[in-house]
């Protein structure tokens, strides 16, 4: 399902207070992630924002390279982080980044905001870039997710379409961890919803379609 793409400087300019007060720190759980499954460096963050991983990793010595589309987002990000190796990139366009030359690919909340015909291309070049046994990570909102009110989202998977679509692209899935909505809300009834979850994984409940995949 996909709907009209907005401006990536529009976007910003309506969420950046969403990320005013974040700094580099608050993005080390993504980086974990990315030790715990990559096979080495360097990482790529596509649709990067304020470059808050590829700093986060240079912190801890890793080798990264941001892409992101909006100008408002990479001036901000070069002016918070003049050491991190920030590139312009857009949606619908080549990686600049050589054959085989990536380690692992992060897409944080980026499939969600550029249409299909852009992910069938975007995975064909995270293909092409990944390293043999390289590792993409990539997260984004279920379809079936009523509670995420971000009005930039042009596509949208259930966990299992995006499951095949990733496999299509020449990937193994070998995780796909299942949240669900909190549809009674946060107290005893999200310890309900948390336990049939567990039990049944029902695809309508699901809040994420995240997977981690290796290159085939």
């Amino acid at each position: 399902m996909s709907r009209s793409v907005p401006d990536a400087d529009e976007w910003w300019t309506e969420y950046r207070s969403d990320y005013a007060a974040r700094t580099w720190r608050d993005y080390r759980h993504l980086l974990a992630e990315v030790i715990r499954h990559a096979p080495g460096p360097p990482l790529l963050d596509i649709g990067s924002g304020y470059g808050f991983l590829v700093e986060c990793a240079r912190q801890f010595g890793m080798p990264a390279i941001a892409l992101e589309a909006s100008e408002i987002a990479l001036a901000e990000c070069r002016q918070r982080h003049p050491l991190a190796d920030a590139r312009a990139w857009s949606a619908g366009q080549p990686l600049p980044c050589a054959d085989a030359s990536i380690g692992v690919a992060m897409l944080n909340q980026v499939i969600d905001h550029v249409t299909l015909q852009e992910n069938c291309l975007l995975f064909a070049e995270l293909h092409r870039v990944l390293q043999p046994n390289g590792v993409l990570i990539a997260h984004s909102p279920s379809r079936f997710n009523t509670f995420d009110t971000d009005t930039g989202h042009v596509t949208f998977f259930s966990p299992s379409e995006f499951k095949t679509f990733v496999t299509d692209a020449g990937f193994r899935v070998i995780e796909q961890p299942y949240f669900p909505q909190p549809v009674l809300g946060t107290g005893a009834g999200w310890l309900l919803v948390r336990l049939f979850a567990r039990l049944f994984k029902p695809e309508r409940l699901a809040a994420t379609i995240d997977v981690v995949a290796i290159k085939s």
